[in-house]
């Protein structure tokens, strides 16, 4: 086996309040021309305000936003690392 060889682990990133739907977007393809444009919608928990959503990602660093309701873009500072994108937007 291939000592560079990069494998996949599963990460779930958690939206914990109320809406009426969640999806992210951001860096998480191998293409950066599909970066922020494939929205990928959590599922929302049968009994808690909360969605999830469970990814399988390579190693290396990502950044995305929630989206809320279809429009709302949102970031969750008390639960992921915030970084500037170099645009003046602020990405989890």
């Amino acid at each position: 086996m291939d000592m560079l060889q990069q494998t996949a682990a599963e990460t779930t990133i958690v939206w914990p309040e109320e809406a009426d739907s969640v999806a992210i977007r951001g860096t998480f393809s191998n293409d950066k021309k599909l970066w922020w444009k494939e929205t990928i919608p959590l599922t929302r928990a049968a009994d808690v305000p909360r969605y999830s959503v469970t990814l399988a990602l390579g190693p290396g660093r990502y950044e995305f936003k929630f989206i809320l309701n279809g429009s709302d873009w949102r970031i969750s500072s008390d639960r992921y690392d915030c970084v500037d994108d170099g645009s003046g937007n602020t990405n989890n």
